[in-house]
């Protein structure tokens, strides 16, 4: 659109016309947006959708005439109306920046222009729900369900199984998805590069595997798993192999000294294991947990204690626990908040040395201390500091590749 006059800096051009709808609403409105491109022209915000330009042919909707072209923007959008920012010449085309707290989602050619980094909490968390798309009370039905496994038929429930990971996933996606993978981005940084990435065929083949056998898979989707097999798979520790752990050692008490993102919290309190006390560095994970907490009270008698902390500066002498099951940071292919990538002999001098010698030191005599880390941690710092394991777990791990012949154990040493 072009001015036919000089438009005066602070002119209000016109209202910017449309229904504000969530999604769900639109779609029922309107159908699917592939469908209806020539009908209506949403601007997708976080949490809602400003149907800007509903049938702008019939309307006289000036509106969806107005681009985008940076750096040459004219015209903002303030208050449901469209001003001009600086003097208009006449015959100068009208821009307008569309505000950086909105998805632009150009369906219509299968192109999605979604940012990454620099979202806050809200917008990562609408990109959550579109990966994951779990409400609240398929949570809570999720945890009634593994609650429902007792240790007594235990040995029929198969590890692959997802129950429990649902309840986790609801609380702990987003600090799983700000967390630095093995090649140094998190999965909003790595979403910010997607141009570049298209480049390299095993993405191409993958995103086009998706649209040509499901068709309407969320392409956002495909990125979070492009993310967890090429660029640092962010896991969960299942709350069923933490069952399984506590099944077999039968602890009054837990000590998690590097808790994560709530799988071994939700197993113990699955169990009513009676005590479960966690420590984690990770500021991010606080409120997570906090509505985690509240909503497992109602569901088990297990008394939970927190500490959001350095694990290192906790005193554990005043913490009485007889098994430890926990799965610390591996160097430096997870990084999370408040952790700094640094040299391996940093990490078992300065980190897992004193940590695994002071949590070992105050467990209980006859207790278990329960450590899932990878063959190189287990060599170089394990064996120093408590000796060969007692016995060793196979952890259960879904490979990425066809080809992964990575393999994970929970090696478990006896305090006699």
């Amino acid at each position: 659109m072009f001015a036919k006059k000089l438009i005066p800096a602070g002119t209000k051009i016109c209202d910017w016309i449309g229904e504000e709808m969530s999604w769900k609403q639109f779609t029922k409105k309107y159908g699917e947006y592939k469908e209806n491109s020539f009908l209506t022209y949403p601007m997708r915000r976080v949490w809602r959708i400003i149907v800007a330009k509903e049938r702008p042919y019939l309307t006289n909707n000036i509106t969806n005439y107005i681009n985008e072209i940076p750096p040459n923007f004219n015209v903002e959008l303030k208050e449901r109306a469209l001003y001009a920012i600086k003097d208009i010449p006449k015959g100068e085309e009208l821009s307008l920046e569309y505000p950086k707290d909105y998805f632009r989602y150009w369906l219509c050619d299968d192109k999605q222009e979604v940012k990454g980094e620099g979202l806050n909490r809200s917008e990562r968390m609408n990109i959550v729900k579109q990966i994951y798309n779990i409400s609240k009370e398929d949570a809570i039905a999720d945890f009634k369900k593994l609650s429902e496994i007792k240790c007594d038929d235990f040995n029929k429930v198969k590890m692959g199984s997802r129950v429990g990971t649902n309840f986790v996933d609801y609380f702990t996606a987003l600090p799983r998805m700000d967390t630095r993978g093995d090649k140094g981005w998190t999965f909003w940084e790595m979403l910010d590069d997607r141009k570049a990435l298209m480049e390299k065929n095993f993405i191409k083949k993958m995103i086009k595997y998706y649209k040509d056998t499901q068709p309407n898979y969320p392409l956002i989707k495909v990125w979070w798993r492009i993310f967890n097999i090429y660029y640092g798979s962010i896991n969960q520790f299942k709350p069923l192999i933490a069952m399984g752990v506590y099944c077999k050692y039968k602890p009054k008490s837990v000590l998690d000294f590097t808790m994560g993102w709530g799988g071994r919290l939700a197993g113990a309190c699955a169990l009513n294991i009676p005590k479960y006390t966690g420590v984690d560095l990770n500021p991010d994970l606080e409120k997570p947990y906090e509505d985690m907490v509240s909503t497992l009270k109602p569901m088990t008698t297990t008394q939970i204690k927190l500490f959001f902390k350095d694990a290192l500066k906790v005193d554990y002498s005043k913490i009485d626990y007889d098994l430890v099951l926990t799965s610390p940071p591996y160097y430096n292919i997870e990084l999370y908040k408040g952790t700094q990538k640094q040299e391996k002999d940093i990490w078992d001098k300065e980190f897992y040395e004193p940590l695994f010698t002071k949590t070992w030191k105050h467990l209980k005599r006859g207790g278990h201390y329960c450590l899932n880390v990878p063959a190189e941690v287990y060599e170089r710092v394990c064996v120093k500091v408590l000796g060969k394991a007692d016995e060793f777990l196979p952890l259960f791990k879904t490979k990425r590749t066809a080809d992964e012949k990575y393999k994970e154990f929970i090696y478990v040493w006896i305090k006699r």
